[in-house]
């Protein structure tokens, strides 16, 4: 994929202040299953999940699965422009308000 495709899809998944709050989610408190996700935010599992595979899809979030459960937490091996983009969302004290 090339740097501008890549940029171009990480900015279409970011665009939504949903996904914007599970990236801040999940860095603050660390891996969480779709239910999990689903109940801090106050949304319904289907929506969660929806946003989670979004996310996971460009790189910012990774998942393993336990038994019946997929648990996704932020990737620890972005590529370089995603980690960017990772930082910028969580390091920023302004960007949820």
């Amino acid at each position: 994929m090339t740097d501008v495709n890549e940029l171009m899809r990480l900015f279409k998944a970011v665009a939504n202040k949903r996904r914007l709050e599970i990236i801040r989610l999940l860095s603050s408190k660390g891996e969480k299953n779709v239910s999990e996700v689903a109940e801090c935010m106050d949304i319904s599992i289907m929506s969660a999940s929806r946003h989670l595979l979004q996310l996971e899809r460009v790189g910012l979030l990774k998942n393993r699965q336990q038994s019946l459960w997929i648990y996704y937490s932020i990737n620890d091996k972005p590529s370089p422009i995603a980690k960017n983009v990772l930082q910028l969302i969580t390091e920023s004290k302004t960007l949820m308000k």
